[in-house]
């Protein structure tokens, strides 16, 4: 591999989370966890209402609420992820499911150009063209490369799909001054994942390393750069029973009442209902 196991770190650059609780507490709980104010944002996605939660560093994550989508969504990027992954997990072990998770590793580093991008280009790219995996290329290829170069691996409907890009060059374009103290030969690489029906759920629980595992292509690139071996995850889940399937149409047709009812009455009292409901009450005559 590039580097040594040692020296491999995966971090979490994306995460959206759909969490099963009350609105008011969900932005209550991550405004606590980052010590945030909040303002409001533009709602977008079918939500009528969304929120940004606004610290010294700016916005560190976006809570969209309302609308037909039921369950407040949540979501961060960049470098406050894996503090946000750790808060809702934190808050929501069992209540949250995943739309979508990046995670990171970062190549290079030194403060002198030692041809990183160089070096990982031509192997992505002719790991993917082994593979038949579809690729595009955004930035400053045909020019001297100052502007940053990003090589896209996977098709962009896919489930899994890759970024490789001189994250250096990235910084330096966004910084006030276009350069200060930023590494020269800084080249990050993102796996990119959209977990799909009950996959969602056990999304909730995947490591920043584990994401490149959701895929056979990228757990083999990854052990090809690294010598990583990550377990598989199956990104769709199997076939679901006819009973699995009605229960989960159960809980989005009735989710919503029963958010309402535990706002009102608690948790408890509504889990007893429920429980009187299925176990102990006999069916009604027609």
């Amino acid at each position: 591999g590039w580097q040594s196991d040692r020296e491999i770190e995966a971090h979490f650059d994306w995460y959206g989370a759909t969490i099963e609780d009350r609105p008011e507490r969900v932005v209550d709980r991550l405004s606590v966890a980052f010590c945030a104010s909040m303002r409001p944002a533009r709602p977008r996605h079918g939500y009528s209402e969304a929120f940004e939660l606004v610290d010294a560093s700016g916005t560190v994550t976006t809570v969209f609420i309302g609308g037909s989508n039921g369950a407040p969504h949540a979501v961060c990027s960049g470098q406050a992820s894996d503090k946000f992954v750790a808060a809702v997990r934190r808050n929501w072990p069992s209540a949250h499911s995943v739309a979508r998770m990046d995670s990171r590793i970062d190549f290079g580093g030194a403060e002198s150009d030692s041809h990183t991008w160089d070096l990982l280009y031509p192997t992505v790219a002719a790991f993917a063209q082994e593979r038949g995996l579809a690729t595009s290329i955004h930035g400053d290829f045909l020019g001297s490369g100052d502007a940053g170069r990003t090589l896209y691996v996977g098709s962009p409907k896919s489930e899994v799909r890759l970024r490789l890009y001189e994250k250096s060059k990235e910084v330096r374009a966004h910084s006030h001054t276009g350069s200060g103290a930023v590494a020269s030969d800084w080249v990050r690489i993102e796996v990119q994942v959209k977990p799909k029906g009950t996959a969602r759920r056990s999304a909730a629980t995947a490591s920043a390393l584990e994401v490149w595992g959701y895929s056979r292509w990228t757990q083999d690139l990854l052990a090809q750069l690294t010598t990583l071996d990550v377990p598989r995850t199956q990104i769709t889940p199997g076939r679901q029973s006819d009973d699995e399937r009605k229960f989960e149409n159960l809980l989005r047709q009735y989710g919503p009442v029963m958010r309402r009812m535990t706002a009102v009455k608690g948790w408890d009292a509504v889990a007893a209902r429920i429980e009187r409901a299925v176990l102990t009450e006999e069916p009604r005559a027609c």
